[in-house]
This record gives structure tokens, C-alpha cells and sequence, in this order.
């Protein structure tokens, strides 16, 4: 877990690689499984369902306007709908409808995040009302929703703050510090082997020919 001072230059190649794989190991496991669940989030969504449920994002639609020809709420009025909604929280991105999806989509962020913590939670409105057609914010998510949502700002360390990013890009120099630790030490093992193999017997017909040459 830490360096030993006075120790010779093997050893301390020893207690480095000890030292990089220990202090790492938590935060690498960390971002090995949350990029596995952002690359492959269908595969990784049932196995997250066993400990707590975890659903698909969702992309909720209006089947029609309550009246036809009715006019669409604004962009400053869903603003004004989602503050309402969501007082505690700071909006962090505005997604109008489209084709596959005919409602507003309001993403928020906690006030005073980090930069890097983009978005937590979303909610969707009804273009013509506004009115609430579903909610994905961590208030009311489950805890397998919430891990879900969450994974790529553990992946790269913003739920954490500045701490937690200067930690992944810590870690992120571990398995080269690994890498290169490993292999020193199996080069000194193979030297090492080399040097203490015993020296082969000479045969008795090959000493009796030097001894008369």
C-alpha cells in the first residue's frame, strides 16, 4: 500500500506495482463496469433488474392535441412549466419534440454541480398543455434507475466533483504503472533464473580427450 524507503531498486519495483494495483484497483472496477453499462446498456440493464428495477429510457408521446388545430406551448413556456415542476433543480438542456417523439424533454442538473455533471434527470411535457406525461428525476427514480442515469458521470468521476475526475485521471495511468512494473519484474525473474541455473557436468569421454590434448 505504500513505498518503503532504503530498499533496493528490485524491491521498490515490487512495492510500485503493489502500490498502483491496490490504490486502483476500486476506482478501475469502477469504470470497467460503468463503460460496460454505457456501451452495452441492454445486457447490463437485467443484471442491474436483480438488485433493484431498471427500465429503458423512456420516450413518452401525446397520441393527438386535445383540439385540433390547437396551438403549441412556446420554448419560455415549458421553461416556466418545468421551474414550476422541479423548483429544487437547474435546468441543464432543453429538447424540443421530433418526429419520434412529440413532447418536450426538460433535463436538469443539481445546483452548484460540477461542470462536468451534464444532466441528472429529465422530465417530458405535453407540447399543447404542458402537463407532466412522465417523470425521470432522482426523487422519484428507483435505485437501479438511479445507477443507470448515473453511469457515465461515475465513468468519468463527475459525481464526485473535481475530486472525483482528478481520480479517475489518476487511475488512468495505473495499468500502464502496472504494465511496466510487471515486466521489470519478470525480467528480473528470468535473469535471475539465469544466473543461479547450475553449470552443465562435462562428460567423462570429453574430459579424457582434453586431458591428453
Amino acid at each position: 500500500m505504500s513505498l518503503r524507503k532504503g530498499v533496493s531498486p528490485q524491491r521498490f519495483i515490487i512495492d510500485l506495482h503493489n502500490m498502483a494495483g491496490s490504490w486502483a484497483l476500486l476506482a478501475l472496477i469502477v469504470i470497467a463496469a460503468t463503460g460496460v453499462g454505457i456501451v452495452f446498456p441492454n445486457a447490463v440493464r437485467p443484471i442491474v433488474s436483480l438488485f433493484s428495477v431498471a427500465t429503458p429510457y423512456p420516450s413518452p408521446t401525446v397520441a393527438a392535441p386535445p383540439v385540433k388545430g390547437a396551438p403549441t406551448l412556446t420554448a419560455d413556456q415549458i421553461l416556466r412549466l418545468a421551474r414550476v415542476a422541479k423548483p429544487g433543480l437547474d435546468i441543464a438542456l432543453l429538447n424540443p419534440p421530433v418526429e419520434a417523439r412529440n413532447t418536450w424533454r426538460v433535463l436538469f442538473r443539481p445546483r452548484g454541480a460540477d461542470p462536468a455533471l451534464r444532466s441528472r434527470g429529465a422530465i417530458w411535457l405535453d407540447r399543447w398543455t404542458g402537463a407532466l406525461m412522465h417523470d425521470r428525476t432522482s426523487n422519484v427514480m428507483s435505485m437501479g434507475d438511479l445507477y443507470v442515469t448515473e453511469q457515465l458521470w461515475l465513468h468519468n468521476g463527475a459525481t464526485l466533483g473535481f475530486a472525483g475526475r482528478l481520480l479517475v485521471f489518476a487511475s488512468g495511468s495505473a495499468p500502464l504503472a502496472l504494465f511496466v512494473t510487471g515486466f521489470v519484474m519478470w525480467r528480473n525473474k528470468r535473469l535471475a533464473r539465469g544466473i543461479m541455473q547450475p553449470i552443465p557436468a562435462i562428460p567423462e569421454s570429453r574430459r579424457s580427450t582434453r586431458r591428453w590434448a
